[in-house]
């Protein structure tokens, strides 16, 4: 979120991109309350971003290791 408060959509939107993917691959479960302002947050800004840029960015993020997220997030 700290990404959004420094518009930093793409950086957010990479970082959310690979958490939902680090979720999925390890089959992680999350509470449904925290799932929800997820899937919130990531509708909200989807409105706000072109398409085109939003998947480039998702996808980024969905390609990351999780020693890649750690540089990245750091990096935002």
């Amino acid at each position: 979120m700290v990404s959004i408060n420094k518009n930093k959509f793409a950086h957010h939107v990479s970082l959310i991109g690979a958490v939902d993917n680090l979720r999925t691959s390890t089959h992680m479960p999350v509470w449904d309350d925290l799932e929800a302002i997820i899937s919130n947050a990531k509708k909200q800004i989807q409105q706000q971003m072109p398409a085109d840029i939003f998947s480039a960015a998702w996808n980024e993020g969905a390609k990351m290791n999780i020693d890649k997220m750690i540089v990245f997030a750091m990096e935002g």
